[in-house]
């Protein structure tokens, strides 16, 4: 596939050359119309996990309506949609107080962990992070109660890694990062503590050896790393991968690992999306600029898609709030969904996967189709 496009590349590339007309390259891997779905009426999606046949969001939203039906609903916070038909999965029910910022499930697929800002889970205490099951059932006796708003949040094996901007976790020392128990929601003796500003976002390397974190941290497990950083999941040790900040105030929003390369959404001055290699201290391979914050990253096969509240320009091209790039060289594809209203506040959450690219956040609606907030892109 990679070499086909590179020949498309090439022979329009020969075209603008002869006829002087601006080309890009072919389109990404989906559709630029969303499938008819479920739609947010309120708030902003925060959050989109896929497990099994079913796509778990977040967010600040409280209420929902079927596009096809009109049908609305109350389901604050926190809902699941069939993967395969896109209808609402009416048994997933937990009523959550206040936003969910994060979400991820257990390998077993049977807990389903809660981050965000509220306090209670189906009316009992829970502080910022909770486990609930398939039903939304709180499950009893699992709460790390972390001090402080959870941002992310990543499961492997019998581990949930933890992100935000707390300073405890179950009344434990754990400055913006922790690890705790899938089945016991204990923080054990691992530590990772990071200083000057909260985590926002913790993505796994492939084999699990690796933890990456980006966030407005200045340090982490006493190593200077500005804004992103490694560290090894069995212990907290800082790892030697060092990128570079692309700016002073730049933070990263979203990490995504692929491989050898760490992409990441960096929100600042313009807001960027750039890429490493993940196995040398600090070697970016390129960066791409927007005319406002990059919020959030994916990758599939070969393509990089970006999202925030740039618009109408990003990297040189006209977009709003969603681009796709090359992963090799940065280059902007020609996709190009297009959405009504205002650019703010964007996209907040985005999966790339082998059915639909999914995207969440705040925007009011597109050209093409009903869908508001959250919407499915279907793969060509």
């Amino acid at each position: 596939m990679r070499r086909v496009r590179r020949l498309a590349v090439a022979i329009l590339a020969t075209v603008s050359l002869v006829f002087g007309t601006s080309t890009h390259p072919a389109q990404a891997d989906y559709a630029e119309t969303a499938r008819v779905a479920w739609q947010v009426l309120d708030g902003r999606v925060r959050t989109i996990s896929v497990d099994g046949n079913r796509v778990y969001i977040g967010g600040t939203f409280t209420r929902l309506r079927d596009s096809v039906t009109g049908q609305r609903v109350t389901q604050p916070h926190a809902a699941a949609f069939n993967r395969t038909t896109g209808e609402l999965v009416d048994d997933f029910d937990p009523t959550v107080d206040q936003a969910v910022w994060a979400i991820d499930v257990s390998a077993d697929g049977s807990r389903v962990f809660l981050g965000g800002d509220f306090q209670t889970v189906n009316g009992a205490g829970r502080a910022h992070l909770a486990a609930v099951d398939r039903d939304g059932a709180l499950v009893p006796d699992w709460s790390p109660s972390p001090n402080g708003q959870v941002r992310a949040l990543v499961t492997h094996r019998n581990s949930v890694y933890v992100g935000g901007g707390f300073g405890r976790v179950d009344g434990l020392r754990r400055q913006g990062l922790a690890r705790v128990g899938v089945n016991s929601g204990e923080p054990g003796a691992w530590t990772a503590d990071t200083t000057g500003g909260r985590v926002s976002t913790v993505a796994l390397a492939a084999d699990g050896s690796l933890l990456y974190v980006g966030g407005a941290f200045q340090s982490i497990s006493g190593q200077d790393r500005a804004f992103l950083a490694a560290v090894q999941s069995s212990n907290g040790a800082a790892a030697p991968w060092d990128p570079s900040p692309l700016c002073a105030t730049c933070r990263a929003r979203d990490v995504v690992v692929d491989g050898s390369r760490v992409y990441a959404a960096i929100t600042g001055p313009g807001g960027r999306v750039a890429a490493w290699d993940a196995r040398r201290v600090d070697d970016r391979l390129w960066a791409r600029s927007g005319d406002g914050d990059v919020q959030v990253v994916a990758y599939h096969e070969g393509t990089v898609y970006v999202g925030g509240h740039f618009g109408p320009r990003f990297s040189g091209e006209v977009r709003n709030q969603l681009a796709a790039v090359d992963a090799d060289d940065g280059d902007v594809l020609g996709y190009h969904p297009t959405f009504t209203g205002s650019n703010q506040p964007g996209m907040w959450a985005m999966v790339a996967d082998s059915d639909f690219l999914r995207v969440g956040g705040g925007f009011r609606g597109m050209t093409t189709g009903p869908q508001q907030r959250y919407g499915e892109f279907p793969y060509r």
